[in-house]
């Protein structure tokens, strides 16, 4: 049995189409910088690249694991993100 990647060609231009299709992120930045201005989408960007940059490094180190059986560390990163979302208007 084969796991992984067994067609690069097909894995990258899959990747590709994923990244490029708008979604909820997509969204919120176009909301925010439409409301707010440009400056404001920007800072909902970074908002939402370091909190998948959080859950990226928990998820490869293993971390995530146990979001599954307690849902109050996802609590937790909602109201910092609430929390910094709100300081930034």
């Amino acid at each position: 049995m084969v796991y992984g990647i067994t067609d690069l060609t097909t894995f990258v231009l899959g990747t590709i189409v994923i990244v490029l299709l708008p979604g909820p992120n997509s969204l919120y930045v176009m909301t925010v910088a439409s409301q707010h201005g440009v400056s404001a989408g920007y800072r909902g960007a970074l908002g939402i690249f370091t909190g998948d940059l959080i859950l990226m490094t928990l998820a490869a180190t293993g971390v995530v694991s146990g979001f599954g059986a307690a849902s109050y560390e996802l609590a937790v990163e909602a109201a910092a993100g609430l929390i910094a979302a709100s300081a930034s208007k």
